[in-house]
């Protein structure tokens, strides 16, 4: 995500802030000096695709820690409305972004 002065940052779930608080962010690139494609296959984003094939990027990446996606989930039944529903509940973590 292209930011500012053309910086480009991984940041968590595409999001730079929750309420007040600044989420961790990892830069990439910079679109001053370098293409799309350029930041896509370069050194940096492919160690970020490294990381993330080894389920690892909540120990190196800042922006990880506050990622809630994708987490392992178990489905749990509810109630909404006089509807059953089935919500996706995070497994082995606390219900907490960057926890």
């Amino acid at each position: 995500m292209p930011g500012h002065l053309g910086v480009v940052c991984l940041y968590a779930n595409g999001d730079d802030l929750i309420g007040q608080r600044r989420l961790g962010r990892q830069p990439v690139g910079d679109m001053r000096t370098q293409s799309v494609g350029e930041i896509w296959e370069g050194p940096e984003m492919r160690r970020i695709r490294d990381v993330h094939q080894r389920a690892m990027g909540k120990e190196t990446f800042a922006p990880c820690r506050d990622c809630y996606l994708p987490r392992k989930t178990r489905k749990v039944r509810d109630n909404a409305g006089g509807r059953v529903i089935y919500l996706d509940d995070l497994t082995n973590r606390p219900q907490v972004i960057g926890q």
